[in-house]
């Protein structure tokens, strides 16, 4: 068993499902030694999930729209702009071509809100926005073989788009995307963030571990931000022991969780 001679992060995660990080946290604070994880946010769109992640010990108030990070005028912008590519898509068969380039100029030049809404009775500003350790799961139908197979212009990618935008902005030292294993998606992922962030993609196969009998290949991408890469020698060993088939996130919270501790990207 690993050990953190007591370690506390503060997580959150977007897209948050029924919470499978949140539920499992007890299970991975037993795997390592010392570890606590407290979670301050969670951003689920859909209401029976919201239900769950309510149940969970200690749970904050649920943010339901991952576009509630963004100013009035750029979320109006993007429904206006969603209403076009439904009816380009009922006229058509297809995907609006243009999407993700009318998309992506529209968060470009949106600005994050520093207060969203209320997290226990408190302002959910910058500071409480703010946390150590993120893990993501969002849409994965725009390059999944089960969905239309719309990549980038499908407008669900909207939702890749803000969750970047978030994490660059609040300088989030280490977050975990999961997702389908896509080039296309880890392209986008490397041309946004591969300015801040060192990405280590982690190929995983869950019937491979006895997870599932289904074959389904997902991809762990890993971001660590490049102060931590500058500030610290043992980076190359984090990225060393973050590669298959050890358990990545388990090894990413016990190799940089103390660093985030310390952490001061400013």
């Amino acid at each position: 068993m690993a050990k953190t001679n007591g370690l506390k992060l503060r997580c959150g995660s977007h897209f948050s499902g029924l919470g499978t990080m949140e539920w499992g946290g007890p299970a991975l604070e037993t795997i390592v030694e010392g570890l606590e994880l407290e979670w301050v946010r969670q951003c689920e769109f859909e209401s029976s999930a919201q239900k769950a992640l309510e149940m969970l010990d200690g749970s904050t108030d649920c943010i339901g729209d991952i576009l509630e990070y963004l100013d009035q005028k750029s979320r109006d912008a993007l429904k206006v702009l969603d209403a076009k590519a439904a009816k380009y898509k009922q006229a058509h068969k297809i995907v609006m071509p243009t999407y993700f380039e009318e998309a992506d100029q529209i968060i470009d030049e949106a600005t994050v809100k520093p207060d969203v809404r209320s997290l226990r009775g408190k302002k959910l500003v910058v500071g409480l926005l703010r946390t150590l350790l993120e893990v993501d799961g969002p849409p994965c139908q725009p390059f999944s073989k089960a969905g239309n197979n719309g990549g980038l212009n499908d407008p669900r990618i909207k939702g890749v788009l803000v969750l970047m935008k978030i994490h660059i902005f609040l300088d989030t030292p280490v977050w975990i995307n999961e997702n389908v294993d896509d080039p296309r998606l880890l392209k986008l992922l490397n041309d946004k963030c591969g300015g801040k962030y060192k990405l280590v993609p982690i190929t995983v196969q869950p019937s491979d571990q006895n997870y599932t009998s289904t074959s389904r290949k997902r991809c762990l991408t890993v971001f660590i931000h490049k102060y931590l890469a500058v500030d610290h020698n043992n980076i190359s060993e984090v990225y060393d022991c973050l590669k298959p088939p050890t358990n990545g996130i388990r090894l990413t919270v016990e190799a940089m969780g103390p660093h985030c501790l310390k952490w001061n990207p400013c």
